[in-house]
Order: C-alpha cells, then sequence, then structure tokens
C-alpha cells in the first residue's frame, strides 16, 4: 500500500475507509466491533489506485476494528494491520426564518447531534401578530433526526382582512364585529384584541393603535 488506510466521517453518520496502492487493485474492508471478528464486509471489485469504501449501519459513538485488503488482477493480496476508530455522531441543522407582511424575532437555529430535542421559538414586534408555523410541528420541542425548517408566520395585527396592509377595508371588518361577543355571528376573535370575549371600543383604540403604527412605520 501506498498509503496506509485512514477513516473518515462523511455527512449522514457515515465513514469512510480511504487508502492508495502503487498498482491497480480491488477495494475490500473487514471491520466489526472485535478485532478478533471482523465479519462485516464492505468493497469495491472494480481495479484503481485510489481506495474509497463506505461504511455504514454503524452505531453512533461505538468502536468498530477494521482491517482492508487490495488484491490485484494476479491475485497477489496486501492487507492493513487492524485498526479502529469511534464511529461520528451526525449533525443536523434546524433553521429558522420568517414570512408575512408582519414582523417579529425567531430563534433556535443551529446544528445538533442527532436526536437533540430543538425548540424554535418566535416573537412578535408591536403592532404585529404571530400567526403559526411551517410547519405546524414547528410549534412545540422535537428530536432533530434530519435537516429541518421552521418558518414562522407574521401578520400586521391590524390587518383584519388578510391584504397584508391596514386600510379602510380593515376598519370595515372590524365596525362589522363591534359590539359582537363569543358566540355571536358577527364576533371575530382577531377584532378581541384583548380577548375579553367581546369586540368594544377598547378593542378600537388597540386596532386604531396599530393603524397608527402602521402608517408611519419605515
Amino acid at each position: 500500500m501506498t498509503t496506509a488506510p485512514e477513516v473518515q466521517a462523511i455527512p449522514g453518520g457515515l465513514m469512510e475507509v480511504v487508502w492508495t496502492t502503487d498498482e491497480a487493485a480491488d477495494s475490500r474492508v473487514n471491520f466489526g466491533d472485535s478485532p478478533a471478528l471482523l465479519s462485516r464486509v464492505a468493497g469495491d471489485i472494480e481495479y484503481g489506485l485510489a481506495h474509497r469504501v463506505r461504511l455504514a449501519g454503524l452505531v453512533p459513538g461505538a468502536t468498530y476494528y477494521y482491517q482492508v485488503t487490495s488484491v490485484d488482477p494476479m491475485g497477489n493480496a496486501t492487507s492493513s494491520s487492524i485498526g479502529d476508530f469511534v464511529a461520528a455522531v451526525p449533525s443536523f441543522t434546524l433553521t429558522v426564518s420568517k414570512s408575512g407582511a408582519g414582523s417579529g424575532a425567531v430563534g433556535g437555529g443551529g446544528t445538533w447531534p442527532v436526536d437533540t430535542s430543538v425548540t424554535a421559538t418566535a416573537s412578535a414586534a408591536s403592532g404585529s401578530s404571530f400567526a403559526g408555523w411551517t410547519p405546524t410541528g414547528c410549534g412545540v420541542a422535537f428530536a432533530l433526526t434530519g435537516d429541518a425548517s421552521c418558518i414562522a408566520r407574521f401578520t400586521l395585527a391590524a390587518d383584519l382582512d388578510g391584504d397584508s396592509d391596514v386600510d379602510n377595508g380593515d376598519y370595515t371588518v372590524f365596525r362589522a364585529a363591534l359590539g359582537a361577543c363569543s358566540g355571536a355571528a358577527r364576533y371575530r376573535l382577531a377584532s378581541d384584541y384583548d380577548r375579553d370575549g367581546c369586540v368594544t371600543t377598547g378593542d378600537y383604540r388597540i386596532w386604531y393603535g396599530f393603524y397608527r403604527s402602521f402608517l408611519v412605520r419605515p
């Protein structure tokens, strides 16, 4: 062998064994959890000078032993001494972003080892409301078993007609609900800003404050 075998971690929790030979030969790796029992085999029957064999089905953090063998077309075999390595613990990334006409802050993104419990966070800015996560499962802690993306949607708190701005149309929607309480056909939870069960002039003052903030925002 021209260069001794080296074990490298690759994405997805897999490991690769790489080495080179000074003449074309095939590639084989015997490996296992005991140096006396290298019962698992991975390899490539193609002849080459540069050898790269991927090992799968490893337990993250476990110690394995391995030996590489290359055989040339004439049947001459060369084997390395037995080495060992610790299987990599794969890491995955949680990306947290935001969408919508409103504004706010998001957090919780980063890269962690597999099965780490992660939580995406979202906080609406003044004049905005948090409208939920995509996908909805981002609303609770979950185990990171692969790369994941969570998108927080923020809406304008005074945008009652859902057209991403605040204007007379939203005032019309609010007026239609004014005076209605929970259970009534005219009641709209989105217009009940103080969440007291009724849409009152107090809610109007809150809506108007959001409206004024919308007019002067950059």
